[in-house]
């Protein structure tokens, strides 16, 4: 919509409004973007508030571009179509991304990590823990069930505690774990910046003897 406010027909009009219904308009969608950009944990439906108000907006300023008499200017007519193209390209892109990509696309929910955890689970599994980071997000999506460690005591007791343990850690973290540690698990997957890791089973040993 930006490349409409080139118009001077468009500015003329909204100028006239005597109830400034483009700025109300204007508001509605913009507020939504600016008040979850704040939290930590986003998803596309947070924004589709937004749209009826862009839908009002786009055809107000096309009914304005209108309003006098004889055709737009060319000049609004290039960028429209320019913008409109590119809006449609990248429409096309991120929803490509988004069903190709599935978990890798989004980066402020844990809502696909929590999905990939619960799809892995049997009776062997424990709990899903994150190293020194609390997510809400996380929170929501495992009714509360998420714990949150930062002790090297604690993942001592993740490898004892008799259950195979997800861990959740920022990827420029996993360095910060022992060897040793890591050792145990293997890594799932990456979810933006946060790494997933499954607890691998303990090798049995068996001892065999030999009757002579």
């Amino acid at each position: 919509l930006f490349p409409l406010f080139r118009s001077k027909r468009i500015v003329q009009s909204i100028k006239a409004e005597s109830e400034g219904w483009s700025l109300y308009l204007f508001c509605w969608a913009i507020a939504p973007m600016l008040f979850f950009t704040m939290a930590s944990n986003i998803i596309a439906t947070y924004v589709i508030t937004s749209v009826p108000a862009m839908s009002f907006l786009a055809i107000d300023f096309w009914r304005y571009a209108f309003r006098f008499n004889g055709a737009p200017e060319r000049s609004v007519i290039r960028f429209f179509m320019a913008t409109a193209s590119l809006a449609v390209i990248l429409f096309i892109f991120a929803t490509g991304r988004f069903l190709i990509g599935g978990p890798g696309g989004p980066k402020k929910t844990q809502k696909y990590l929590v999905e990939t955890t619960d799809s892995l689970r049997d009776e062997s599994s424990g709990d899903l823990y994150y190293w020194q980071k609390r997510y809400y997000s996380a929170e929501f999506y495992t009714a509360g069930q998420v714990k949150v460690i930062d002790t090297d005591t604690q993942l001592d007791e993740l490898l004892v505690n008799d259950t195979r343990d997800f861990l959740a850690i920022r990827s420029n973290h996993v360095l910060d774990l022992p060897d040793e540690f890591l050792d145990n698990f293997k890594l799932i997957r990456k979810f933006g910046k946060d790494a997933l890791y499954y607890e691998q089973p303990r090798k049995e040993t068996y001892t065999v003897s030999i009757l002579k």
